[in-house]
């Protein structure tokens, strides 16, 4: 595996380049412990947990919305749409009125 690294004296696995939850979110890798005549193997699995490194992202854009001036107060006139590719509370959108 080109991502994980394990030093053969201690046995600790490190990272040798960053990962992406969004592209895999587990990894199963095949370590191999030795005492010079026996070989063991095993295949732990690595789970990958969600970091909030993504911007939420508007859906149906641009907006264009035509309200009568007739219209009744607090009425529904539109509905604004975002999703987020992270999981958990980091993929959770809250929304709110800037102006206007």
């Amino acid at each position: 595996n080109n991502l994980f690294l394990v030093d053969s004296t201690s046995g600790v696995v490190t990272l040798k380049e960053a990962l992406d939850r969004e592209l895999t979110d587990e990894y199963t890798i095949t370590v191999t412990v030795s005492d010079g005549t026996n070989d063991v193997l095993q295949n732990p699995t690595i789970f990958i947990t969600d970091a909030n490194d993504n911007s939420p992202m508007f859906q149906g854009i641009p907006y264009q919305v035509d309200v009568h001036e007739n219209d009744l107060q607090q009425a529904s006139i539109f509905e604004v749409t975002a999703t987020d590719a992270d999981q958990g509370q980091g993929g959770t959108v809250y929304y709110e009125l800037e102006s206007g």
